[in-house]
């Protein structure tokens, strides 16, 4: 490949439209069209170009965008110049896209032990960006408590979840990490025309170790001979080799900005070294000084090494870390999601970062230990359970078996009680069954005191309690005709009204000896006296011998 041969123009293009180009900027001046990329930085484009009427007005519309090599950024800033020969320019410095991140504002984001696909989606939430892949597995936490930007949180939950992000168009991924190491070499005499490197006291690695990094001026053999292509090609978040035998160095360095040239292809500066742990300029001017914090923290650090042994990201204590204090009696809750506070009246445990979002609560004090599950209108937490020297105090009990226990008024819902006592009870609202309800052959007594006896799911037995006369009726499962009821009202201010009758036949028997009545007979005691009545086809049969205290009538 020749120099020269690799031409590239920026379009400009409206967002609303990508696909439909408004111009091509082929009046860019050479050498200024450079694109700068830092992984989890910044990520920008800047070029000047000869005024020409129409393309520069399409710079100011500020739903124009630049597409460069597939990819779009916004004009920021736009500078115009009229120099001393005449020559009208404008100079234009442009972000990327996912700078638009910056509009879109959220009260807070908070949240525990989850995976980086999840908060990427929230923070993406209601925006035209996509996160569209990712190979980190890390569950972890951030707590933004204040009035954020979705720009911050991206930046953030890199930081947190060890990503480095990759931006196409409006397409987010999250990389554990980038590039790769292709066996490139950049070696003075051979390829590198400049070196600089900087140790940096003030900032150090894992180790302790100051930190090292390079920036080198490089010439791509690729542009000098098309057999190099394939050998020297390099890419962002690349680890290569850096050898300088004057200054003594041989060293392997990632990659971690690059500045090229659009219109040429080459890459004009490379930066090596290690990859910042929380970048957060950009060209809109969101440089923040942090050296005064720097110094505080390297001051700070052997103190604070020794907290963060004991505190999770968000700074909670964890409680598998206070030795001898807390021991987690379960798997599943040593896998808990727990924030813990401590304050005088004793240790809160609740479910989420922050109280507020919490729906689950514990406090542990020398008193004992209460749970809820709820919060009332202000916010308070009603607690639901107490367990003090006392025993266990809670609106509900449920289990699936009780053993032994003496219970008092409790309320039993959905469990078995198996070989206890259990005095002064009253169960409300639900059905009894006793017997074997699988086999269809059990006793129920519902919520409104009818009582029912079934065999083999039929009904044979039931009592009406709602039935102010007490019936009873006696069921002929294969001839409801038979069926037998005792439908009886008595009245112990009213004697005479007290009667026993049967709608088709009474029988009563023992052994030998029966009173049978069949068809429209009755046996009626009223007034002192006791009727034998036939009726109509009906007869009254008495086996065995008939002793009357008083006198026999015929009616």
């Amino acid at each position: 490949m020749k120099e020269g041969d690799y031409i590239s123009y920026p379009i400009i293009v409206n967002k609303n439209a990508l696909t439909v180009p408004l111009a091509y900027l082929n009046n860019i001046e050479e050498g200024t069209c450079k694109i700068k990329e830092t992984i989890n930085g910044e990520y920008t484009l800047s070029f000047t170009a000869i005024i020409e009427e129409f393309k520069t007005e399409l710079l100011y519309d500020e739903n124009n965008l630049i597409e460069v090599d597939g990819d779009l950024f916004k004009p920021l800033t736009l500078e115009e110049e009229h120099s001393e020969d005449g020559l009208l320019t404008i100079s234009v410095s442009c972000e990327h896209i996912v700078y638009e991140l910056l509009d879109n504002v959220m009260p807070d984001f908070s949240y525990s032990y989850k995976d980086i696909t999840t908060v990427m989606t929230a923070c993406l939430l209601g925006t035209d960006f996509t996160f569209a892949g990712t190979d980190v597995t890390l569950k972890t936490d951030i707590n933004y408590t204040e009035e954020c930007n979705s720009k911050q949180i991206l930046q953030a939950i890199a930081n947190n979840w060890k990503a480095e992000l990759v931006y196409n168009r409006y397409n987010i991924y999250a990389y554990k990490q980038r590039g790769q190491d292709r066996g490139v070499d950049f070696r003075f005499g051979k390829n590198i025309t400049g070196l600089k490197r900087t140790v940096d006291r003030s900032k150090r690695d894992d180790d302790g170790n100051p930190t090292v990094s390079y920036e080198v001026d490089v010439v791509e053999l690729k542009f000098v001979d098309e057999d190099y292509a394939q050998l020297e090609h390099f890419e962002l978040g690349d680890t290569v080799r850096i050898v300088d035998s004057a200054l003594n160095i041989s060293a392997k360095q990632r990659i971690v900005s690059l500045e090229r040239d659009v219109l040429t292809g080459k890459n004009t500066t490379i930066t090596l070294g290690n990859v910042q742990d929380d970048i957060r300029t950009t060209v809109s001017g969101l440089q923040h000084d942090t050296a005064e914090t720097k110094q505080t923290i390297n001051q700070s650090k052997p103190d604070w090494d020794k907290i963060k042994e004991i505190t999770d990201s968000l700074g909670n204590v964890i409680a598998s870390k206070l030795s001898g204090t807390l021991q987690l009696a379960t798997t599943a809750i040593e896998n808990a999601t727990t924030t813990m506070k401590i304050s005088d009246n004793g240790i809160l445990f609740h479910n989420q970062p922050t109280e507020e979002l919490s729906t689950f609560a514990c406090l542990l004090n020398s008193n004992g230990i209460m749970f809820a599950n709820s919060k009332d209108a202000n916010g308070d937490w009603e607690w639901q359970s107490a367990l003090n020297a006392d025993g266990l105090i809670a609106t509900k009990v449920i289990a699936s078996a009780l053993y032994g226990l003496t219970m008092e008024a409790v309320s039993v819902v959905g469990g078995t009680i198996t070989g206890g006592t259990i005095n002064g009870v009253t169960i409300e609202g639900s059905t009894i069954y006793a017997g074997d309800r699988a086999s269809g052959t059990y006793l129920s007594i519902d919520t409104s005191g009818n009582m029912k006896a079934y065999y083999d799911n039929v009904l044979t037995y039931e009592f009406l309690a709602t039935n102010r006369a007490g019936t009873i009726k006696l069921v002929d499962g294969d001839d409801t005709s038979n069926n037998i009821i005792f439908d009886s009202y008595f009245d112990y201010n009213n004697m005479a009204s007290q009667a026993i009758r049967c709608s088709k036949r009474l029988y009563i028997d023992s052994g030998y000896n029966f009173i049978l009545t069949t068809g429209q007979a009755t046996i009626t005691v009223e007034d002192g006296n006791i009727t034998l009545n036939p009726g109509t086809g009906g007869t009254v049969n008495v086996n065995g011998d008939l002793y009357v205290s008083g006198t026999i009538h015929n009616s």
